[in-house]
């Protein structure tokens, strides 16, 4: 194990809030930021970093699952909101089984995050990725559709047809690996922690 100074753990976990917020501000888009990625910008020690997560996810204000940190009631989002999502599957509604690729509907709506309004209009069920590059819209009126290519499988969109799917990643849940607990420092110190380093641990003892 390590003795640790809580004041080093809190400056730690000051830096995760601040990277998410960064994240979410430059990729307001994106679901959250890639966990990976935010403990490669926190540094190491590894077991640290670990820590200082567990702690943040601890206050509830920040959820890190799915590989993803994020704020707690974050909402991925496009500039012009849902009214340029709503123009996008629009355009995909009346072209029906007929639908421009992904670069030709950017063009056509004078989108450079064309890629950015599909995602979340497919994680509102309301475009179907069916090939690499087209999106349909997710029920066309009077048609069916059916995916040439489900190499992955999962759930189809609410409202969709039987035929109509597309893949979803399955992802498990961050671990917490570190258990924690504090001891009471002799006069004149910082509080402090020691960081137990085996991962099979569920529960740590009392002194």
């Amino acid at each position: 194990g390590h003795w640790v100074p809580d004041t080093r753990i809190s400056a730690l976990e000051e830096r995760a809030r601040q990277e998410i917020e960064a994240h979410h501000q430059s990729r307001p888009a994106d679901p959250g930021m890639p966990l990976e990625a935010l403990r490669g910008a926190l540094g190491r020690p590894s077991w640290l970093v670990a820590a200082a997560l567990d702690d943040l996810a601890g206050t509830g204000k920040f959820l890190l699952d799915h590989g993803l940190a994020r704020r707690k009631g974050f909402r991925p989002e496009v500039a012009g909101g849902d009214a340029a999502i709503d123009r996008v599957v629009a355009i995909l509604e009346r072209a029906e089984l007929s639908p421009p690729a992904v670069e030709v509907l950017g063009e056509e709506v004078g989108r450079s995050d064309i890629a950015d309004i599909l995602r979340l209009a497919a994680a509102e069920g309301r475009v179907v990725p069916v090939e690499r590059h087209r999106y349909f819209c997710g029920r066309p009126s009077g048609t069916r559709l059916r995916r040439r290519h489900h190499p992955r499988g999962g759930p189809r969109p609410a409202g969709a047809e039987p035929e109509v799917c597309h893949s979803v990643a399955r992802v498990g849940r961050w671990p917490r690996h570190n258990q924690t607990r504090r001891r009471c420092p002799p006069s004149g110190e910082s509080p402090s922690r020691v960081i137990l380093m085996n991962p099979w641990l569920s529960v740590t003892t009392g002194n």
